[in-house]
């Protein structure tokens, strides 16, 4: 994802990798890398956006990890 996200530029598959990364961080507690991804994937995108959605989830998710999604 790394590799991906750092060569691809400011492409939707980009922002996928950024996506992808955020969530490997995560999985391995590296909540500062993660939430530093989740932002890279975003960057640039308007709060409509559906990408800019999902990558909110994902930062709420780290701000409340007590709560469930289901």
């Amino acid at each position: 994802y790394e590799v991906a996200a750092t060569r691809g530029g400011n492409t939707p598959e980009t922002r996928m990798a950024y996506l992808g990364l955020g969530d490997v961080r995560f999985a391995l507690n590296d909540i500062m890398g993660a939430i530093e991804a989740y932002e890279q994937a975003r960057s640039g995108l308007a709060p409509g956006d559906s990408l800019y959605a999902l990558v909110g989830e994902r930062l709420n998710r780290i701000a409340a990890p007590g709560m469930r999604f289901d």
